[in-house]
């Protein structure tokens, strides 16, 4: 019987490492992005988290108000303050959850349209509040104030489609069978001298591009966000990115870290073969 020859572990061991990238990949655009329920829980949990709700107050406040300095000065924290209270409530909770939907058609549609943020509901509770908590001087101040109906939240062209990217969600069985194939042939056709050395060697190349896999992640970010004009609003993006990535991140995180066990277990497995070999002479 033939066996595998050391160039042929490297090249195919590259192989198998790029279909289970592929594989991770595919699994999570079918099971995460290309499933509207989960998409839409992973969104309304950002969304609704203090910090991405203190960026969509910010950015109400900030477009309120972007033509009246002196007012945002003025009274621009209290407002935050206020808005980002009322958008911690239950009402703003299934306001986010209509919003989610819109935000996964946006990303998933061929011709996405837009998602626009419904601000009519917190308005109408913001005067009165802010009523009751500001100073006389502030009271006539607020005259000038006037909250948007809607705040653009994703701007079709701000953020970029992933309907091609339907093409691939059938993909990850046929690159996991493809990879588990790959790596069992090079073990059962490696010498049995070699067995063990060229496990470790198709363990250690998946393991780099499991790493390379993570790195990518992190820094795909800034250039879907890039442009979003809105400081605020890139902090929405961001939170919602990464609320997304996660899953996909782990599941890569695990690609790195398995290998790394089947090496070090390899390593530790020689040693005490030696150690035993060793004590096996002596005595």
């Amino acid at each position: 019987m033939k066996k595998i020859t050391n160039a042929k572990v490297y090249w195919f061991s590259i192989l198998a490492a790029v279909l289970l990238i592929i594989s991770g990949f595919s699994y999570w655009l079918s099971g995460t992005i290309f499933n509207e329920t989960v998409f839409v829980n992973e969104t309304v949990a950002v969304m609704t988290s203090q910090e991405t709700t203190q960026s969509i107050s910010a950015a109400i406040v900030d477009k309120s108000l972007e033509n009246n300095p002196v007012v945002k000065n003025l009274l621009g924290d209290k407002l935050k303050s206020v808005l980002g209270g009322l958008l911690n409530t239950d009402t703003f909770a299934e306001v986010v959850g209509g919003v989610s939907s819109r935000i996964y058609l946006q990303i998933t549609s061929e011709h996405p349209k837009g998602v626009v943020l419904n601000t009519l509901g917190v308005k109408s509770l913001v005067n009165p509040i802010l009523t009751v908590v500001a100073t006389p001087e502030q009271k006539l101040k607020l005259e000038k104030l006037s909250i948007p109906d809607e705040i653009v939240l994703v701007d079709p062209n701000s953020v970029p489609t992933i309907y091609p990217l339907t093409n691939w969600l059938w993909i990850w069985p046929f690159a996991l069978v493809g990879a588990l194939a790959l790596i069992g042939y090079m073990i059962y056709f490696s010498d049995k001298s070699l067995r063990l050395v060229n496990t470790q060697k198709i363990a250690g190349v998946i393991a780099i591009f499991a790493f390379l896999a993570t790195a990518l992640i992190p820094s795909i970010e800034p250039q879907i966000i890039k442009n979003i004009e809105s400081y605020n609003l890139r902090v929405v993006a961001s939170n919602i990115y990464e609320g997304l990535s996660a899953p996909l991140f782990n599941l890569y995180l695990w690609l790195l870290i398995l290998p790394l066990i089947v090496i070090v277990g390899i390593f530790g497995y020689q040693l005490y073969s030696k150690w035993t070999s060793r004590r096996q002479k002596n005595n």
